[in-house]
């Protein structure tokens, strides 16, 4: 993923590859997808889109790995998938960032249980304030 924040205008371009960037506003979420097509060689070499959207105060922006989301757990040992994600993300939205993190990092560790992690992780959480980010 890659986001460029222009903030004299307060709008964010966004261009992934596979994951989406998340926004959370007024306690609903909104996908930005990425294309579907992987960083580096690749049978069809196009051009990564770019979106432009505006930022609103309060809004708070994810971008994600594919580690949280592929990991195997839970009752049934399945991955854990966008959706589940989506849904802890706007659970612990409502938190400071230090806590959202703190809580993001239990919930995983909850849902591998005694499973090996499958791969990296990285989350990037951004709050918009006043025209400005913290």
């Amino acid at each position: 993923s890659l986001m460029m924040y222009d903030k004299k205008n307060n709008t964010v371009e966004f261009s992934g590859a596979y994951n989406p960037l998340v926004i959370i506003r007024n306690n609903k979420i909104y996908s930005i997808d990425g294309d579907k097509m992987p960083i580096g060689k690749h049978e069809v070499n196009k051009e990564f889109t770019c979106k432009t959207f505006k930022l609103e105060p309060g809004d708070l922006i994810y971008l994600f790995s594919d580690g949280y989301v592929d990991q195997f757990g839970g009752r049934e040992n399945k991955k854990l998938k966008r959706g589940r994600f989506k849904e802890q993300l706007l659970l612990v939205s409502k938190l400071p960032i230090p806590e959202q993190q703190e809580q993001l990092k239990l919930f995983f560790k909850e849902w591998k249980g005694n499973n090996e992690q499958v791969d990296d992780i990285l989350i990037v959480g951004i709050k918009v304030t006043q025209n400005t980010t913290l």
